[in-house]
């Protein structure tokens, strides 16, 4: 299975014009027309929950985005693929002041559920996409946010609509904590659960990568080694991760910055640098003397080889690929796919 996002910017860039934010989304939309016979999945990025307060004791959650809705586009992409599933994903952030009082409050639950209902009705949509609020600290399951997951779930198979999941978590993190229950949870409710591996945040010999293979290698062996449950339902609705975008890292593992299609090319085509390749993180950079910034620059993009050891590894297990954003990429990658 291979299941593509059309999203926002990374969020470092998202301030830093509307112009860039509008080519990353029309990048996205070509090239899901393009290649829409070799994608299972479309997920557009159009809707935010928003939970506000309107009395002293009372709140409301309003999903905003419909206005967002591309139906010419969709339309389209159907016309080339009538078995792609659009499956949208709703943001809701997890921050928010508020979003204990949406955990624990069924009628604000009620509300958020009739909303959703009448998007994915009005829009034709198969399902949705959701975060799963994975715990960085403590203990893993935040339960109530799970039953909230769990209602959905419920909600949506009611109506035939698929629920798709995603985890971003790094299980060497977590494995001591109850990671590996959380995902037996997860699988149950969702129809495909998305495992978000890219963005590492470790450091490796002082330096911030994308995605190092082994990470990758051994989060998968992971998944089908030390969960207890059976491959079958790994290999039906697992789909790992893999970004269209990189970070260019400061000297010395400093400040770490996403780094774009567009912004990639610009610094190839101005300091014509040479293309390396990093055995132990199986990943590519390039290293340039920036003169604007007046510092160096190590930057970690994919490459080719990039993506054929990492979908090799997926095929290995028999999991699925999915992209999390089509826009930033450059324009031969899903010439992979």
């Amino acid at each position: 299975f291979f299941f593509l996002m059309i999203r926002r910017p990374p969020r470092s860039t998202q301030s830093r014009s509307s112009a860039a934010s509008d080519v990353y989304k029309r990048q996205g939309y070509d090239i899901a027309k393009k290649y829409a016979q070799k994608i299972d999945y479309l997920s557009p990025v159009w809707f935010d929950a928003k939970i506000k307060q309107v009395t002293a004791s009372g709140f409301e959650i309003t999903v905003e985005g419909e206005h967002n809705i591309n139906r010419a586009f969709l339309d389209e992409v159907r016309e080339k693929n009538p078995d792609m599933k659009i499956v949208p994903r709703v943001y809701i952030d997890g921050n928010s002041p508020h979003i204990e009082q949406l955990y624990g409050d069924d009628i604000l639950q009620q509300q958020l559920f009739t909303q959703l209902e009448q998007i994915v009705e009005r829009g034709r949509f198969d399902g949705l996409v959701f975060d799963t609020p994975i715990n960085t600290f403590g203990p893993v399951m935040n339960f109530d946010a799970y039953r909230l997951l769990e209602n959905l779930s419920i909600r949506l198979h009611e109506k035939d609509k698929l629920l798709v999941l995603t985890l971003l978590a790094s299980f060497e993190q977590l494995k001591n904590r109850g990671i590996d229950r959380a995902i037996i949870r997860y699988l149950r409710l969702a129809d495909k659960l998305l495992f978000c591996m890219y963005d590492y945040v470790g450091l490796v010999q002082g330096e911030r990568p994308i995605a190092p293979y082994e990470w990758i290698k051994n989060s998968l062996k992971y998944l089908f080694s030390d969960i207890d449950i059976d491959s079958s339902v790994l290999i039906s609705k697992v789909m790992m991760g893999l970004p269209f975008y990189g970070y260019s890292n400061q000297a010395n593992g400093g400040h770490r910055e996403p780094i774009v299609g567009m912004r990639y090319l610009q610094l190839l085509r101005t300091y014509k640098p040479r293309l390396a390749w990093d055995n132990k993180l199986r990943e590519c950079i390039v290293e340039v003397f920036d003169k604007q910034l007046s510092q160096s620059l190590k930057v970690y993009y994919p490459c080719l080889r990039f993506f054929e050891e990492r979908l090799n590894l997926f095929e290995e297990y028999e999991v699925g690929t999915f992209i999390w954003e089509g826009g930033q990429g450059l324009s031969f990658f899903m010439e992979l796919f």
